[in-house]
């Protein structure tokens, strides 16, 4: 009697690669080519290894995860059990941020899944080498700030030589030498910016205006404001180029406020502006900016009043020129800074809605208000994580495809979310203390203590408490200004 010995099957383990070259230029490509097609070969000849694909991100900085896509859905793979392995070259390719880092490598072990680490021979899952990876986690950071101060130097020597990068404004074209040279028909733009300024429009003022001439901003959008007022302070338009005008911290971009020197190369290239209009554009800019800071005000309402139609707030306004409205408005910010073809809300008087607010507060006070019980949310939280695992297991199990697993396993995380939100609200419910005093004119204080938002759609107000409970008023298009009888 003969006896032959089959083997157990090894289970193989799903593993991947992860590739990342900082920038785009020819070389860094090449390496990427080069990283893939060793990978795949690695991978593919590995025992027991079922080989996931390799994850490239292309021309990103490692600093900021956020920023590589690719890292981000490799890691969402590993944790949700797709991925058990995760090559890479070394840990400067996988993370430059010591604390994001670390705290990937963590979630991955507690999750069963192993990074390995082929220049510094780590697998993360294996040993306990978190001193080691803290260690060269910083060496790594430091070798990234150490080469952001050689680029940072290289930088401010070119400025300090008055040699201007190239990039692109409004006004001007590049030619052949990559030299400034002027666009006649957005020159004719800039310089109407400047003359409708000093004639005493405003930035949004003059948005309008640009708006109506159909004129395209330089984003091809609508204007708006804030890109008015760049254009009115850029001393590009004298022929002056301002270099270093910000800075970055902390890998975010910033104005420079003085921080670090700046430096301006003077007669660059051909002005559209002459210098003694820009320099009077200045003087107004001061002027008005003084003026606005003596005579700013806040109201309690400010940011409390959402639009239903466009989604922006309303905005307190002075009333000079509609008769039959209150001196005091308030209207959708979109619609009173271009017009009522971007936006069809209602305004409505100060009066007025302060008059609907009252009676809100006092129906708010006499109307019950029930929660939703939390043991059935909590129930039904429970049951979505059991079948979001029995997914998981039939996937891995090759009894569904992995669309069909996507596609499950996404309605009930939306339903989740829901339920998320709904223990939240019940837990600000809880904590707020709903009053019991009705009140006869309006405060300050009701808006402050009790209210959350307020939406205004068509002619009804909806005023959202901060216990999430909702009063619905209305009112009529004849008492958009102030009527006592609405």
């Amino acid at each position: 009697m003969a006896v032959k010995i089959i083997e157990k099957k090894q289970e193989e383990i799903p593993c991947c690669a992860y590739v990342r070259v900082s920038t785009k230029k020819d070389e860094q490509e090449h390496s990427m080519l080069l990283q893939e097609s060793y990978w795949i070969e690695k991978l593919k000849n590995l025992p027991n290894r079922k080989f996931c694909g390799i994850y490239v991100d292309q021309g990103i900085s490692g600093y900021k995860v956020i920023q590589r896509k690719e890292y981000c859905k490799m890691i969402e793979f590993a944790l949700a059990g797709f991925i058990k392995e995760i090559y890479t070259k070394s840990i400067y390719r996988f993370g430059r941020n010591t604390y994001e880092a670390l705290e990937t490598i963590q979630k991955l072990r507690e999750a069963g899944v192993a990074v390995i680490f082929e220049t510094e021979e780590i697998n993360t899952l294996t040993c306990s080498s978190d001193l080691l990876l803290k260690l060269k986690s910083i060496f790594a950071e430091q070798e990234l700030k150490n080469m952001s101060k050689n680029v940072l130097f290289n930088v401010r020597n070119r400025f300090q030589k008055g040699i201007v990068p190239i990039f692109h404004v409004y006004g001007y074209d590049l030619d052949e030498n990559k030299k400034f040279q002027i666009n006649h028909d957005q020159a004719k733009v800039v310089q109407l910016i400047f003359t409708l300024y000093l004639k005493g429009y405003g930035y949004d003022g003059i948005s309008k205006e640009l708006n109506k001439l159909r004129i395209n901003s330089p984003k091809g959008a609508m204007w708006r404001g804030a890109t008015v007022q760049k254009i009115l302070t850029n001393p590009i338009y004298i022929g002056n180029v301002l270099l270093q005008k910000s800075i970055t911290v902390n890998g975010k971009a910033k104005p420079n406020n003085g921080e670090a020197t700046k430096y301006l190369v003077e007669n660059n290239h051909e002005p559209i502006i002459d210098k003694e209009t820009f320099e009077c554009v200045q003087e107004e800019i001061l002027k008005r900016s003084k003026g606005k800071a003596n005579h700013s005000r806040t109201y309690s309402l400010s940011k409390k009043i959402i639009c239903g139609n466009c989604g922006k707030i309303y905005s307190h306004v002075i009333n000079n020129r509609i008769v039959n409205f209150d001196n005091e408005l308030w209207v959708c910010s979109l619609k009173n800074r271009f017009n009522k073809s971007y936006c069809l809300s209602n305004s409505i008087s100060d009066t007025l809605i302060k008059e609907i607010i009252v009676d809100a507060y006092n129906e708010y006070i006499e109307t019950p208000y029930e929660i939703k019980a939390e043991e059935d949310l909590q129930s039904r939280n429970r049951d979505i994580s059991m079948v979001l695992e029995t997914l998981k297991r039939y996937y891995l199990d090759k009894l569904i495809t992995y669309e069909q697993y996507q596609a499950e396993s996404q309605k009930l995380k939306d339903e989740q979310y829901q339920i998320v939100d709904r223990l939240r609200d019940n837990k600000v419910m809880s904590l707020y203390k709903k009053p019991t005093k009705k009140v006869s004119e309006f405060s300050d204080a009701i808006v402050s203590n009790h209210i959350d938002h307020i939406v205004i759609d068509g002619y009804k107000v909806k005023v959202i408490f901060k216990n999430l409970q909702e009063i619905v008023k209305e009112f009529k298009y004849e008492h958009r200004k102030y009527c006592k009888n609405y």
